[in-house]
């Protein structure tokens, strides 16, 4: 799986350079907010695309970590609920048999005297 990731990665970016070097003399308007005083005249594409492109692998990355804490916080909370489950069937094995009362009328549940 992770060598798909990998390939996809690689041609997404040989995507992008090729698109750039084929586009290397046009230049656009970049008007990133409303309004005129937020514009570029005459910037380069393979700039502008550079620029966005590395804009959106920051974003990826920035929720990425926020999915990756989120996860770790899930995990934490199921090692603690295994943590318990343990004990609980540790202690459970270790009970006396001498503890454990047995009656006549059994009917599967342990008591203890």
């Amino acid at each position: 799986m992770w060598i798909l990731q990998r390939l996809f990665v690689v041609a997404a970016i040989a995507i992008v350079l090729l698109f750039g070097m084929l586009n290397a003399g046009e230049t656009v308007r970049v008007q990133y907010w409303f309004g005129s005083a937020y514009t570029f005249y005459n910037s380069p594409l393979p700039l502008v695309m550079v620029t966005f492109f590395l804009l959106g692998v920051l974003f990826y990355y920035l929720f990425s970590i926020a999915r990756e804490w989120r996860l770790r916080a899930e995990l934490r909370q199921l090692r603690r609920l295994t943590g318990d489950k343990d004990r609980e069937l540790r202690d459970l094995r270790n009970l006396s048999l001498d503890d454990v009362d047995v009656g006549d009328d059994y009917d599967g549940e342990v008591r203890e005297r």
